[in-house]
């Protein structure tokens, strides 16, 4: 993640971020794809420090919001991953309860300074940002009097935005995601149903981590502008 992280500068225009594997990739790519000027953007930092600094600054900036167990299977799912052979999913990962946990403090250390903080900037959810990116560019214009060029958000729409999303992360880390369509149906269809069975034990489980994680979920959503 290191290799993929834009912090913000004097120059930047845009910030968009959120705690890892919430859409981060997607957004920026978004972003990127649908304007016809090099937007000079600050994302992948996964800190609450850079949307202080840009809530502070009056710098436009889009928070991403994903549910505390769905970003943390994905999160375990990344972090097992061989980068020699990206295509390979395993499919017995067990759930380590002691990394879930150490995971979901994470998640709540990255929103919980910055709650009071929400009306400096956008908030989206994490399923909506896919279906509904040209809304969020709406919203950011009219709250910023920005003036970005909202995209249609449809099938070709989409698959640029995908390139855009595999060549960005291959110029950085020299990987595609490992969610990307060019892995292959099989290696798809292996990480998301590990995905879910992760997700089932981290809600079976239940730890305090988790229920303090949702409860700052649940309070950002609330004030969500795309959710």
């Amino acid at each position: 993640m290191t290799g993929n992280r834009q912090l913000m500068r004097a120059n930047t225009q845009l910030v968009v971020d959120g705690y890892p594997r919430s859409a981060n990739s997607f957004a920026e790519a978004a972003f990127l794809y649908s304007q016809d000027f090099d937007l000079r953007m600050a994302n992948h930092s996964h800190s609450a420090a850079q949307i202080l600094r840009a809530s502070e600054r009056g710098v436009p900036c889009v928070v991403l919001l994903r549910q505390p167990e769905d970003a943390v299977a994905s999160m375990m799912i990344m972090l097992a991953t061989d980068d020699d052979n990206p295509e390979f999913v395993t499919s017995d990962l067990a759930l380590d309860a002691a990394q879930a946990d150490m995971h979901l403090r994470d998640y709540a250390a990255f929103y919980e300074p910055i709650e009071k903080h929400s009306q400096a900037f956008v908030t989206a959810e994490f399923s909506q940002v896919f279906k509904r990116f040209d809304e969020l560019v709406e919203i950011v214009n009219r709250k910023y009097a920005l003036h970005l060029s909202v995209p249609e958000n449809d099938d070709d729409f989409a698959e640029g935005v995908a390139i855009t999303r595999d060549e960005i992360s291959q110029a950085r880390v020299g990987l595609t995601p490992n969610y990307s369509a060019g892995l292959g149906e099989e290696q798809i269809a292996a990480r998301k149903a590990l995905n879910s069975k992760l997700i089932a034990d981290i809600k079976e489980r239940n730890s305090p981590a988790l229920q303090a994680a949702q409860a700052v979920y649940r309070r950002m959503k609330a004030k969500a502008e795309l959710a």
